[in-house]
């Protein structure tokens, strides 16, 4: 699950036309895959992971198939919002991870669903405005986790 999620990402950031017609569908699967799941549940990051390419992929859809996946862009504005304040990536802003790889997982994470609501907001703003009240802080500092400016600009793109 976690490579066909990110192989749906690639083909989505790389080859748009080997997914269009068919983005709905594949958006309503990554979006099963949207779940937290407490780390002693998952003691293998598995969930973790999945979530990550999940949302990865996601994003990388929202640039290629804005079009066909408008209509879901307040629904995947909510949920990234509840995912970026959940605890387990939320508690990266109050440091109570010391668990290196996990660590890095979670900001990746956190960075990935920054990424997903700021495109969304490029596309329609007022599905995003709403959350911004109580996301703003946390999405600030997971915009900072990007590896280069480069990545940060193209969250945009």
């Amino acid at each position: 699950k976690q490579f066909a999620c990110s192989l749906i990402g690639e083909l989505s950031k790389l080859c748009t036309n080997a997914l269009v017609g068919k983005a709905q569908i594949l958006l309503q699967v990554l979006a099963k895959h949207l779940q937290i799941v407490p780390t002693e549940q998952d003691p293998g990051n598995n969930f973790l992971i999945l979530t990550n390419n999940a949302t990865f992929a996601i994003s990388e859809m929202i640039v290629a198939y804005s079009n066909e996946i408008t209509q879901y862009f307040p629904e995947l504005a909510a949920k990234f919002a509840d995912l970026l304040l959940t605890k387990a990536v939320n508690h990266l802003f109050f440091g109570l991870l010391e668990l290196t790889t996990l660590l890095l997982l979670n900001k990746t994470l956190a960075f990935n669903i920054a990424t997903v609501l700021g495109r969304i907001a490029v596309y329609q703003p007022k599905a995003v405005a709403p959350y911004l009240p109580t996301i703003t802080k946390h999405w600030s500092v997971a915009m900072t986790y990007a590896s280069t400016e480069t990545s940060k600009l193209q969250a945009f793109k």
